[in-house]
């Protein structure tokens, strides 16, 4: 029998168990958050649509065994909005950076992501011609961040955001996470998409140890605009919350990973 794979963990909100060791880059207000000129509109178009996305989907739906459920709600959503959108989802894969894109085909996804995603040296490029967005290092770069956002968000694209932040490896749990993120659609009152990461046992393949992964796609929330910004954003945190919590432990029923949280000393 095949030993159990633990984790033990302490705190939710800040553990990562990614396991990566890039030295990650600087982002300042320097750093090209949006290049717009006409050769990176073309590459960028050809590294995604031609490159990327073929390769992203052969991976998931052929090797990792995902399913979509709900996939409509997006084709729904861009009939009555014409601007762009966010995705959020919970966050226990490297693969979970291709789940969003495959979600909202055929609009763009653009994934904020954490420095490291553009540090490694020869692929920044590439890495953000299929969509990736980093976090600025320094509070210099915001503005400039925000300005790419809102940039992709009027070009009619998605902006996608994991709120839990850190990998947690085949997690089937909704982590806590904060409201920050969710002032982004506040801001810009933009409708937001949510899509849950689910885990189950192969049906038919049942050799196979690793779960095959269901996603499951919301129908879309709004910002409430007659709240006060914090308030609204607090609203939404709860609403995307309250569907991921829902619905993995409606469907998440396969325990890969164990995740154990030890008592403080």
């Amino acid at each position: 029998m095949a030993k159990e794979r633990v984790i033990h963990y302490r705190d939710e909100l800040n553990d990562d168990f990614a396991g990566n060791s890039i030295n990650t880059c600087k982002i300042t207000k320097e750093f090209p958050f949006a290049p717009v000129s006409l050769g990176w509109r073309i590459l960028e178009w050809i590294a995604y649509y031609v490159i990327a996305m073929p390769l992203v989907s052969l991976f998931c739906y052929v090797f990792c065994g995902f399913t979509f459920k709900n996939r409509s709600a997006v084709r729904r959503l861009k009939k009555t909005h014409k601007g762009g959108f966010f995705i959020y989802a919970n966050h226990t894969h490297f693969s979970d950076g291709f789940v969003n894109p495959i979600a909202a085909l055929p609009t763009k996804v653009h994934v904020i992501v954490n420095p490291d995603a553009v540090s490694l040296k020869g692929l920044r490029s590439f890495v953000q011609m299929v969509g990736a967005i980093p976090l600025p290092t320094e509070i210099s770069g915001m503005p400039k961040f925000m300005e790419a956002l809102k940039l992709r968000l009027d070009q009619g694209r998605a902006i996608a955001i994991f709120p839990e932040a850190h990998i947690w490896p085949y997690c089937n749990f909704v982590r806590p996470f904060r409201t920050a993120s969710f002032k982004y659609p506040c801001k810009w009152n933009c409708p937001v998409i949510v899509a849950a990461v689910t885990y189950q046992k192969h049906r038919i393949l049942k050799f196979i140890k690793a779960p095959r992964r269901t996603v499951y796609i919301s129908e879309a929330f709004y910002p409430d605009t007659s709240l006060p910004p914090q308030e609204a954003a607090d609203k939404l945190r709860n609403e995307v919350y309250a569907f991921l919590d829902e619905t993995t432990k409606k469907y998440s029923t396969y325990e890969y990973v164990r995740y154990i949280k030890d008592d403080e000393e």
